[in-house]
């Protein structure tokens, strides 16, 4: 999954977190599984929602 963020969140969870343009930090994800999909991911998505509003 990735989440496209106007800053960057700093979580060892993210396989890889990319800045590929002023105001856009890109977020990947790597879920093997839907026990993945916690409170935490669903903080993210929501912000990423957010701020893509």
């Amino acid at each position: 999954m990735s989440l496209a963020l106007p800053y960057e969140i700093g979580s060892p969870r993210f396989k890889e977190t990319a800045h590929p343009a002023p105001g856009i930090w890109m977020h990947h994800l790597e879920l093997m599984d839907s026990s993945q999909l916690d409170g935490e991911v669903e903080q993210w998505l929501r912000q990423a929602y957010e701020a893509a509003g």
